[in-house]
């Protein structure tokens, strides 16, 4: 399978201080501070390592962001944008020959987004 099914570390770290908690799931994955996989009981533990189902599922409940992709026939693409209800996050447009690749990638500009707007304004 091309598409990574997990978040990677540096979403993962945003997700963290963005106050992304999974809980225990069939799916618990974590990462160390190395970014480095470990098991979630152990005391290296420093933050969960999400499928991106369970990220567009945080998103929506937490921040009420929902993804939306479509088939470009004429650019032979996939194009994909994260929408905010409110309609205060900027849409984000991505184009992949795959809609897994597209979505991921405007799941991850959404929250690098997030993160700047809420955690780097502190």
């Amino acid at each position: 399978m091309k598409n990574k099914p997990f978040a990677d570390y540096e979403t993962s770290k945003m997700l963290k201080e963005l106050g992304f908690d999974l809980g225990i799931t069939d799916f618990s994955k974590a990462y160390d501070k190395n970014g480095n996989e470990v098991n979630w009981t152990t005391k290296h533990f420093y933050c969960w390592k999400p499928i991106w189902q369970q990220v567009k599922e945080w998103l929506w409940e937490e921040h009420w962001i929902a993804f939306e992709c479509f088939y470009d026939k004429e650019m032979r693409k996939f194009i994909c944008g994260g929408w905010k209800l409110d309609n205060e996050l900027t849409t984000f447009k991505t184009q992949s020959k795959s809609p897994i690749e597209s979505e991921t990638k405007a799941i991850q500009q959404t929250i690098k987004y997030l993160h700047k707007q809420l955690i780097n304004k502190k």
